[in-house]
């Protein structure tokens, strides 16, 4: 067995593998459409999930993703709730996060959540632009996007994210500015800004579209931090942006290497240094509930690589990580010290307070940085 990693309460992911709609740049696991009988079958699948792998641990963070977990009604939602709260210690003052497509709410729907224990909400904004919204399969427009974000204020969420793309088809710079602008007047308290990528297998890949050149993606990058700052956010992860306290406190567990459970089709959990996977397929899946829901796939990777992973996503907070602390936890890491010596000596890397984070400069070229330590571990 691996050594394990940072301590701290436990974090709970929900998959909700279903949507209204199938997005044209979407290669997650979810499918369009789902029956009632559909509906009850999963929550009754999860609600056993999280009672055959909860132990009384405790736990801070829940969050709901998908696919679109709107379309769950605010019942099943506190349903698996409740399961939640019989399998594990939840503490009273945990972040309950619900990513929410626009369309798919009502003023009631959303006071329905809020009533059943959600106090975190994260809209799939991307864009207030009706043309792009219309080229990437969106459902909503943007007046339903505008609806939606004051709708959830109205139910007594003081704590709303959404979610915005760039990089889009036709997209400039300017037209990016406005856009962000646009949303950040909205009552927002955390945004993620990502760049577009094109899976393969999806219908944006079969329509081969043509996307900003680099140039003009570096500098939809400084807008963003611009804008953002000027709208009193803390730029605090590679894509992610929030109000001062309003950081996503679930998502800054997979960053600084901290357990947690994942419930659902294709839901990934990660115990005592250890990653385990459920089945993609829902019949699978199903299944293991007669079996005690045996893992479909298994990472045990050997303490040196799980350290460079632990580095890798401590380097997508703004903060950096400590490597002393992950040394403790893994052992010596020496070669991915190695490799990171050019990135510091270029200037793409630095140490503050012990702490090794990206530079400016480094932002921009992540990718190289994350590929050369995952390389050496």
């Amino acid at each position: 067995m691996n050594p394990g990693p940072g301590t701290g309460d436990l974090g709970l992911y929900i998959h909700v593998p279903f949507c209204a709609r199938k997005c044209a740049y979407c290669s997650f696991f979810s499918v369009a459409g789902a029956s009632d009988a559909e509906w009850e079958r999963y929550v009754r699948t999860v609600c056993a999930e999280i009672a055959a792998r909860g132990k009384g641990e405790r736990a801070d963070t829940v969050f709901f993703g998908g696919g679109t977990p709107s379309l769950l009604s605010p019942d099943r939602i506190g349903a698996m709730l409740g399961e939640i709260r019989k399998a594990f210690d939840l503490d009273p003052g945990a972040e309950i996060t619900m990513e929410a497509n626009p369309e798919t709410v009502t003023p009631a729907s959303l006071a329905g959540y809020r009533a059943s224990g959600v106090n975190r909400i994260s809209f799939g904004v991307q864009s207030l632009d009706d043309s792009l919204l219309a080229a990437l399969g969106r459902i909503h427009d943007s007046r339903r996007a505008k609806e939606a974000l004051e709708w959830a204020r109205t139910a007594g969420f003081d704590n709303v994210g959404a979610d915005m793309l760039f990089g889009l088809p036709s997209q400039t710079p300017g037209s990016w500015r406005r856009d962000l602008s646009s949303v950040l007047e909205l009552p927002i308290r955390h945004l993620s800004c990502y760049e577009l990528t094109v899976e393969e297998d999806t219908p944006l890949a079969v329509a081969n579209p043509v996307l900003p050149d680099e140039d003009a993606v570096v500098e939809m990058w400084d807008v963003t931090r611009e804008e953002t700052a000027l709208a009193g956010f803390t730029h605090y992860e590679v894509s992610n942006y929030a109000k001062p306290g309003r950081e996503c406190r679930h998502n800054l567990k997979y960053w600084q290497d901290t357990e947690f459970y994942g419930f659902g089709p294709a839901a990934w959990s990660y115990r005592g240094g250890v990653r385990y996977g459920n089945p993609r397929g829902f019949e699978e899946y199903y299944a293991g509930a007669g079996t005690g829901f045996p893992p479909a796939e298994t990472d045990d990777l050997p303490a040196d690589q799980r350290l460079a992973e632990a580095l890798m996503l401590g380097l997508r907070l703004m903060d950096g990580c400590r490597l002393a602390d992950l040394e403790t936890r893994y052992g010596p890491a020496d070669s991915v010290i190695r490799a990171l010596e050019p990135h510091i000596r270029e200037g793409r890397v630095e140490v503050v307070h012990g702490r090794h984070r990206l530079t400016d400069n480094g932002l921009l070229l992540a990718n190289e940085v994350w590929a050369d330590v995952l390389v050496a571990g």
